[in-house]
């Protein structure tokens, strides 16, 4: 009986696998992805805009003006989530078809990966610019 148990284990430990981690990079992601790009471009000219009309010393900041500001910010953030989600459902495309077990997200501006991983950043980004 023992040796059986004893066998069992050793059968299921030969086939148990290394989980196949890959990882992306949002950072160069975002700068590559030309439907980020343009985002990013439209967000920055919105908010120099903003810090244009909201320190003016000739113009007196109002209420309403916060309550519109701050409806700007709820409108990227939303646009924001939406992109990050493309990069999730492409990220889990590639992961699927390509059997990576994990894929996170090591971006330049947080890493979290030391050495090792599949660098597959590219793979994401030719799936996100196939999606239409």
């Amino acid at each position: 009986m023992v040796a059986l148990f004893a066998l069992l284990v050793i059968a299921g430990c030969a086939e148990k696998k290394e989980p196949v981690i890959a990882y992306i990079d949002t950072d160069q992601m975002l700068i590559k992805w030309e439907k980020y790009k343009d985002y990013g471009d439209a967000y920055i000219k919105e908010r120099q805009e903003w810090a244009r009309r909201l320190s003016d010393p000739a113009r007196k900041t109002t209420a309403a003006d916060q309550v519109e500001f701050t409806k700007s910010m709820e409108k990227w953030d939303s646009k924001m989530k939406e992109i990050r989600d493309e990069i999730r459902e492409a990220a889990t495309k590639v992961a699927k078809d390509k059997k990576y077990d994990v894929i996170i997200d090591n971006a330049t501006t947080s890493p979290v990966i030391e050495a090792g991983g599949v660098d597959v950043t590219v793979e994401v980004l030719k799936e996100l610019r196939n999606k239409k």
